[in-house]
């Protein structure tokens, strides 16, 4: 799926900056705005894409799982939770039977639950770029609405989109005297 996004945020890049070369003020502005939706996606690729745990808290709480001493881990799978209290279950049992490996099965049981614990917090949706995102669409937008303004004012005044054109309105350079 990063592989797609990466050929397309590789071809907005090439449409922006075809569109930005060009001589017109609307193409220019069409390049801007897809110049920056090709930034968008890609922060959104950068910041993993995974089927993954939402980072937004429901009136539950997170998705949660339990060890076998009944402690809650989010983001696991129930699965994933079965298999640790499996694994958890069998160590006590291993441990009941030697008397003195009780302590080792407990420090098995909390290597399991602290791997499951990093399991989850890598499972979870990194929400930085999607915020950064958010917030960069606000502010395209509002470059684009001042841009279009812009475009649309120079248009009126000048009657042309086409940059070169309106170079009529500079003013014609003078040369400054060869000699004195």
């Amino acid at each position: 799926m990063e592989t797609i996004l990466c050929i397309v945020v590789g071809l907005f890049f090439a449409a922006s900056i075809y569109l930005m070369l060009s001589p017109h003020m609307v193409r220019i502005l069409l390049g801007v705005s897809i110049f920056g939706n090709a930034v968008n996606l890609l922060i959104f690729t950068s910041g993993r894409l995974t089927a993954a745990v939402p980072p937004v808290l429901s009136e539950h709480g997170p998705p949660t799982a339990l060890t076998a001493e009944g402690a809650e881990v989010p983001g696991v799978s129930e699965a994933a939770s079965a298999a640790i209290i499996e694994g958890s279950e069998a160590a006590h049992g291993a441990a009941d039977a030697a008397g003195a490996a009780v302590q080792g099965a407990a420090d098995a049981t909390a290597d399991a639950a602290h791997a499951v614990m990093e399991a989850a917090l890598s499972a979870t949706a990194n929400p930085l770029p999607q915020a950064l995102i958010l917030t960069a669409i606000v502010i395209s937008f509002s470059i684009f609405a001042f841009l279009l303004v812009l475009t649309f004012r120079a248009y009126q005044s000048l009657e042309t989109d086409n940059v070169d054109d309106m170079r009529l309105a500079e003013p014609t350079p003078t040369v400054p005297p060869l000699g004195y």
